[in-house]
């Protein structure tokens, strides 16, 4: 970052007059570390303002100096702020062959970013793929009332507006706090799904129904027999290995997240085989601790204190989704991933002591139950989930599997990353 002691009036001007977004916007994130930016952020508004009224003058006049003769890239130069360098369409531009239409595209997408950049303070590509999220769950759910969908709808379609229907949008969108909006929506839509994930999944009260009597008396544990009948459950693949029994340090690891998946009658696939490794059933997704969602493996490392990360790689960037139950656990063939913060004993913070600690009710099995699936459950007072998978015939040949999918698709864009490529 830049000290703030060299944060004269030259440069402040030459970072709020940025042509290039992106770059401002990695820029200001850095700088926003260790000085106060709002001047610099209020600056850069004004200016998003003045160029999406005078960009089409700029363009027009560009062009007519480019064609009598003058280097399009000197051009440049003279019309646009070239600190931070240009994006990634202008400075691919060495001549006037086929100039204009890639002032044309640059155009199009810069006034973009600078909407996007105006209300939300983040890259394009990232908030189109939480948007797109938001409308897609609404389709099933409804969370959005009619004029929220029809915003969000007008936002995701930025690229295909004219110049004056994106000034038209952002004089709409200004009066809004668009950041906190979208939070508070994103926020609702999420609690909706966990209701739905909550309401769905089996727990220990609505196992009973299916709990089969004669094998109960001849174990000594409740087994619950998935016999045909359609269902959900919220399972936890143990490092554990089923050649030994479950010990109390095997049911709570101290990591600050857990990884949780949703299996059910539309699936039948767990991280770890439930033949060789312990598979717990909960009976509920706590909705303040639930970090992340996605339809399959999210390769999510997920501390809480930074300090104590052992690689750079905290979190994921893949999507957050939003699913309804039967999506959640039927648009894939793998196993689905949610992470969950949990408790952490080797902390002593208030953020952990308010934490709950996720206890399971069941051990999850298909098709066979071991002695030690019986000792275990007698040991910690668990129920058995019996699943008779020959009684469930699953197509999975249209689905997403883990490796099927385009991460343009999926992840968000990083600071050196080109977003103008999934756009």
């Amino acid at each position: 970052s830049i000290p703030e002691r060299l944060l004269n009036r030259s440069l402040v001007n030459k970072i709020c007059s940025m042509y290039n977004v992106r770059n401002y916007r990695n820029l200001i994130n850095n700088l926003s570390k260790n000085n106060d930016v709002s001047e610099i952020e209020n600056l850069r508004r004004k200016f998003y303002d003045y160029f999406l009224e005078k960009c089409l003058l700029i363009y027009h006049d560009m062009l007519k100096v480019i064609k009598s003769g003058k280097n399009p890239r000197d051009v440049f130069d003279d019309f646009l702020n070239p600190f931070g360098g240009y994006d990634s369409i202008l400075s691919k531009v060495y001549d006037d062959n086929a100039v204009e239409k890639k002032i044309t595209k640059s155009m199009n997408y810069v006034t973009t970013d600078m909407v996007i950049d105006y209300v939300f303070r983040d890259y394009t590509s990232n908030v189109f793929l939480d948007i797109n999220e938001l409308i897609r769950f609404n389709n099933s759910t409804s969370v959005l009332s009619t004029f929220d969908k029809r915003m969000y709808s007008r936002i995701v379609s930025l690229d295909k507006m004219s110049i004056s229907e994106k000034r038209d949008l952002l004089n709409d969108l200004k009066n809004l706090d668009m950041e906190n909006k979208f939070y508070d929506d994103f926020r609702i839509a999420r609690k909706e799904m966990v209701q739905m994930f909550n309401g769905s999944i089996l727990n220990k009260e609505s196992s009973n129904k299916y709990i089969n009597k004669d094998l109960s008396i001849e174990y000594g544990v409740p087994i619950y027999e998935m016999n045909g009948n359609k269902f959900f459950v919220l399972v936890k693949s143990l490092s554990a290995r089923k050649d030994e029994v479950l010990s109390e340090r095997d049911l709570h690891v101290n990591r600050d997240g857990g990884s949780f998946s949703i299996d059910g009658s539309n699936k039948l696939n767990t991280f770890s085989d439930t033949d060789l490794y312990y598979n717990l059933a909960f009976d509920k997704i706590p909705f303040e601790q639930l970090v992340h969602v996605f339809e399959v493996d999210s390769y999510s490392n997920y501390y809480r204190d930074k300090t104590d990360i052992p690689s750079s790689n905290n979190g994921t960037d893949r999507i957050n989704r939003l699913y309804t139950p039967d999506e959640f656990v039927g648009v894939s063939s793998s196993y689905n991933e949610l992470v969950v913060s949990q408790p952490n004993e080797t902390r002593n913070d208030e953020f952990n002591s308010k934490l709950g600690k996720p206890l399971p009710f069941a051990i999850y099995c298909y098709d066979e139950i071991c002695e030690n699936d019986i000792i275990s459950a007698k040991k910690f007072g668990l129920g058995i989930i019996l699943v008779r998978t020959n009684k469930y015939d699953i197509d999975t040949s249209n689905r997403v599997s883990l490796h099927s999918i385009d991460d343009r698709d999926i992840c968000y864009v990083k600071p050196n990353e080109n977003d103008y490529s999934r756009r």
